[in-house]
């Protein structure tokens, strides 16, 4: 499917502001090797000067945001000053000899809240994880991934407690098999409504106070078979 034709079916999601990256490859690799990637937010400049401030806001309210974020940063490894993606590349793969072009191509990627953070230490509110699920949940029909890693562990401190999450999505409760850097290692099981499954799974925010290596042995003992078939996508 084009870039295009897919932008304009997400287009129909009402809830979702920013359109998701999804790499070019994505829809043609096997199906059960598909990952969602979901960050927590964009965040306006913690800077005081109000035209920064106005012009940054008119930066984070463009709809392809992230999909610019990704595709002329992130999978350049141009980091800047913001360590999120620069642990989360440790995290995943515990090596640097890696070709995160082609890794971002296999992949996709959606911010789960939906609006703005006023500044970086700005927290989003239970109402905007309760959003976050039903948009979440659509966006999970569309990509249908087999994996859901989440940058992150309070999305799976804000869940309803019926089990369901949105209008299409049932799911298993949550479980904790790990602390580590004082963090809960999260992971859950969704379904929909056609029975397919997927295992969505929670680490702890990248962009301070991680140890990557021990986030890295969490992972493999959590979704090895996926981590392994991305690293003979991507070694160089």
């Amino acid at each position: 499917m084009e870039k295009n034709k897919i932008d304009e079916e997400l287009k129909k999601i009402e809830s979702i502001h920013w359109l998701p990256w999804i790499g070019e490859k994505y829809f043609e690799i096997p199906p059960e090797n598909r990952m969602l990637i979901i960050g927590e937010s964009h965040y306006l400049s913690d800077s005081g000067d109000p035209k920064k401030k106005e012009g940054d806001w008119e930066n984070k309210i463009r709809k392809d945001l992230t999909q610019r974020m990704i595709g002329e940063d992130v999978q350049h490894k141009l980091y800047y000053e913001n360590p999120t993606f620069r642990n989360f590349h440790k995290v995943l793969f515990n090596e640097d000899n890696l070709d995160l072009t082609r890794f971002w191509e296999l992949v996709s990627f959606y911010n789960f809240i939906q609006r703005p953070m006023d500044s970086k230490s700005h927290r989003p509110s239970k109402e905007d994880y309760q959003f976050g699920w039903d948009t979440f949940s659509e966006v999970f029909d569309f990509l249908k991934p087999k994996y859901c890693l989440f940058i992150g562990t309070g999305y799976a401190n804000n869940l309803n407690k019926n089990l369901k999450i949105g209008q299409k999505l049932n799911r298993s409760s949550v479980s904790c098999p790990e602390m580590i850097n004082r963090t809960y290692g999260k992971k859950m099981i969704i379904e929909d409504e056609n029975l397919n499954t997927a295992k969505c799974i929670f680490i702890k925010h990248t962009s301070k106070y991680i140890t990557p290596q021990k986030w890295n042995s969490f992972l493999n003992q959590e979704m090895k078979d996926q981590l392994d078939w991305l690293l003979l996508q991507i070694k160089i």
